[in-house]
Order: C-alpha cells, then sequence, then structure tokens
C-alpha cells in the first residue's frame, strides 16, 4: 500500500454573532431600525450615540419643490454592505488509496466538513460591530449575497426563523428593483412562519407583503395584509409596530376614498409617537394628514402639515422611502396648483417653524 498526502479545500458558513445580528438588522425599515436602537441606548447605559454626518436631501423651502431622483429616497430598503460571510479552509489529509499528492479545485459549494457554527448572540456587541445603516446608501448585490448565504443555511440545518428571516431579507432587497419577485418571495417566508408558527416572521412577511401590494397598485390586497399586521402587532403589544403599521394602513384608506379611516389611524399613530417618544414616524404621518386635508379643501391645514412634514424630516435626517415618496409629491403638486405661490410659501414656513410637540399638537387638531 502506497502512502501519499493530498490537500482538499473545502469553505463553510459560521453564522457568529455578528453576522447573525446583521441578518436581523438589514431586515428593519429605517423607522424600526431607529426605534432598535433607541431601545438599545435605554437598556444599556453603557452605550453611548455618536454624531455621524451623512449627505442627505434637503428639503428646505426653497427646493422642496424640485422632483428627486426615486433612488435618493428608496432608504426603507437599503441594505448596509456587510463583510462576505464565507471561511475557505484548507486540510492536509493521509491518502491511503491516491498514488500521488493532488491538489483538488472546485467552485464552492458550501458542503465543507458539514459543520456550522451558531453561537449564541451577545448584546454585548450592540454598539461596535453592528453594521452601521445610512439613508440612500447601500450595497444589494452583497447584501443578497449575505441573505442567500444565510437562506442556504437555515434550509439545511432546518431552522425555519433563520430561512424566513433571511427570505425577508431577500424581498426586501428585491422591492428596490422587482416587486413581484419581491412579493413572491415574500409569500414564502410567510409560509415558512406561519408553518412553524413563527410570530416575528409572520409579521414582517405581513409587512412586506403589505408594502408590494401597495407599491404595486394593488390597495384592496395591501388593506387586508396590512389590517392583518396590525391585528398581530396589537397583539403582541408592540407600540412601536403599531404606530408604523397604522400609519401605512392610514395611507391605503386614504386611497381607496376612506377618509375617516384614514384619519383614525393617522391619529391614533400620533399618539403613540408621542406617547413613547418616537421622533421618525411623525413626518410621515403629517404628510398622510396633509394629504387628507386637501381631500377636504382645507388647504391651509394642508401646506402647513407639509412643511412641518419637510422640517421634521430634515431634523431626523431621512428622506422619503420609495412607498411614501409619490404620495408627499402629489400632496405638494395639488397644493401648489389650489394655492397661490406666496400663500403656499407662508404656510408651509409656519408648519416648518413648529416644534416637534407643537405639530403634533396641530396636526391632532390641538392647537
Amino acid at each position: 500500500m502506497k502512502q501519499g498526502l493530498s490537500l482538499r479545500v473545502s469553505q463553510h458558513l459560521a453564522l457568529t454573532p455578528q453576522l447573525q445580528q446583521s441578518i436581523r438588522l438589514l431586515q428593519l425599515s429605517t423607522l424600526e431600525l431607529s426605534q432598535e436602537v433607541e431601545q438599545m441606548l435605554d437598556e444599556n447605559p453603557f452605550l453611548e450615540r455618536t454624531a455621524e454626518e451623512a449627505a442627505r436631501e434637503e428639503f428646505g423651502l426653497d427646493t422642496a419643490d424640485a422632483p428627486v431622483p426615486r433612488d435618493e429616497g428608496e432608504s426603507d430598503f437599503a441594505p448596509s454592505a456587510v463583510s462576505a460571510p464565507a471561511e475557505t479552509t484548507s486540510t492536509t489529509t493521509a491518502d491511503t488509496d491516491g498514488p500521488a499528492a493532488e491538489i483538488a479545485e472546485r467552485e464552492p459549494d458550501w458542503e465543507g466538513d458539514g459543520t456550522v457554527d451558531m453561537a449564541a448572540p451577545d448584546d454585548s456587541e450592540w454598539g461596535s460591530d453592528a453594521p452601521a445603516r445610512q439613508n440612500n446608501l447601500g450595497d444589494d448585490e452583497r447584501a443578497e449575497a449575505l441573505f442567500s448565504d444565510a437562506l442556504a443555511v437555515g434550509r439545511r440545518i432546518g431552522d425555519a426563523a433563520l430561512t424566513s428571516q433571511a427570505l425577508g431579507g431577500l424581498a426586501r432587497v428585491a422591492l428596490r428593483t422587482d416587486v413581484a419577485e419581491a412579493r413572491r418571495i415574500a409569500h414564502e417566508a410567510l409560509d415558512v412562519s406561519v408553518a412553524e408558527d413563527d410570530e416575528a416572521g409572520r409579521s414582517n412577511a405581513l409587512h412586506l407583503l403589505g408594502v408590494g401590494a401597495q407599491i404595486a397598485g394593488d390597495l384592496p390586497e395591501a388593506r387586508g395584509w396590512m389590517t392583518e399586521r396590525l391585528a398581530l402587532v396589537r397583539r403582541q403589544g408592540n407600540e412601536f409596530l403599531i404606530a408604523s403599521e397604522a400609519g401605512n394602513l392610514s395611507m391605503v384608506e386614504r386611497q381607496l376614498g376612506d377618509l375617516d379611516a384614514a384619519e383614525a389611524l393617522a391619529r391614533e399613530a400620533l399618539e403613540i409617537a408621542r406617547r413613547i417618544g418616537d421622533r421618525f414616524t411623525p413626518p410621515f404621518l403629517f404628510s398622510g394628514l396633509a394629504a387628507i386635508a386637501v381631500e377636504r379643501g382645507d388647504l391651509e391645514r394642508a401646506a402647513m402639515l407639509i412643511g412641518a412634514a419637510e422640517a421634521h424630516m430634515e431634523a431626523v435626517n431621512m428622506a422619503w422611502p420609495p412607498d411614501e415618496r409619490p404620495h408627499y409629491e402629489q400632496t405638494l403638486a395639488a397644493l401648489a396648483d389650489r394655492l397661490p405661490p406666496d400663500e403656499l410659501a407662508v404656510a408651509r414656513g409656519r408648519g416648518a417653524s413648529l416644534s416637534e410637540q407643537a405639530a403634533i399638537d396641530f396636526a391632532l387638531g390641538r392647537a
């Protein structure tokens, strides 16, 4: 028997705490991520916020009428760039059958030695290793690769929660370019989460299905998905998600012509935002209430609400996401058509000058 050496190249995916955290965070919308950060800051006294300057849109009175390219406003679906998760290892083994040493080269197939590291998440890594996410920035290709790898691992080890999370991430990336494909993936994520009674995965999938249907113009279907998700997060008692989904459903109800339902949902969301100190949801609600005011002919109120929305979007360094921007622009165009330019500018300026709490009071009809 002749002995020899051979070199085997294998590749495996290690789900480190940082990678698991990246998969979870990349699925969050800008609003949800902001709330997550605020919660972590409240719970961990050793964390502190650092100021970071990032390029953003200007929504001042001199520029608000200018059209903004859609790709600059798709922050709600902009995944962050993350490090490639794969690790390549070389292993030297004794080969009692081969006549000579040889090197085998092949495309990565994730087979490796069949092992997957599943380290438990460590909350202490918050604030240091979590990837930063910025409005209008993102590497869709790398994010898609990350989610695809996580999906392969989730399916291989039979982890329904990971599978659903990865599918949700892929759907969120696809919403930027292929809404039909995003809706298909979100349906798959919903099926996986329902089969395993995974409420968190189900909630995420319902949100994506609602947004996808809305972007596609299928408003009755969007109403159905959003109503189901709102009922779910109400049962869970997550006030931030209640406010967020109520705001989404408010926009759909307005488009379907039920202004009373739309206003009630927006008011509920604003009340919650005030109660929990949410600074990120109100501008979207101001815009929605402005659109309702236009429909009812209260143009001065609508213009003030638009001014408040613009100022507060700028204050929290956000841009209009793709499902919100068209409605903001339509409301602004309707006001420009029906109000003299000087009156519109004055009303918008008055709205922009309101403090955050004063703007909420005005939107709720208390000022």
